[in-house]
């Protein structure tokens, strides 16, 4: 089990019900996001890289948090977004090789949750990912997406 901020989230040994990872993307995920120019100091959930093992920790406001270490926090901080945060940043519509495809979310089964982009006439869905996570099938969509020149993490407005 990875600690999340030094607090044992299993609940039958009197610790927190909230586990958040169930509730960011992995670890491998998030740094991929970062790579990728996602942005890094929205606050809210961060993997913490120093000590070892990593860990996820709140941070109410990026830009006050001081840490107590001498390395920037850039460096040891990735940011863990949220289901809402990941679903912010993924287009309702897409144009692919001169149509327009729609996104769609199905789970077809208990143990598979599916993100596409489907034509709106017919179930037809050329770009698909699935994960047997749920907030790790939209965060996969989004790195194809932004791998692909679908979207760039600049500043959204509003």
């Amino acid at each position: 089990m990875i600690p999340i901020c030094g607090i044992d989230s299993h609940p039958k040994k009197g610790g927190i019900m909230f586990d958040p990872t169930k509730e960011v993307p992995s670890l491998e995920l998030c740094k991929e996001l970062k790579e990728l120019g996602f942005p890094q100091n929205t606050g809210g959930w961060y993997w913490d890289l120093w000590p070892s093992p990593p860990r996820l920790v709140y941070l109410k406001d990026w830009e006050k948090f001081i840490p107590l270490m001498r390395k920037p926090k850039e460096k040891w901080l990735i940011k863990a977004p949220t289901l809402r945060e990941v679903l912010e940043w993924l287009p309702i519509e897409i144009e692919y090789k001169g149509e327009t495809l729609y996104l769609e979310f199905d789970r077809p089964d208990e143990t598979q949750f599916l993100v596409s982009y489907c034509y709106a006439y017919e179930r037809i869905c050329p770009i698909t990912i699935g994960d047997d996570e749920i907030i790790n099938a939209p965060t996969k969509m989004l790195i194809l997406l932004a791998k692909d020149g679908y979207i760039s993490f600049k500043r959204k407005e509003g």
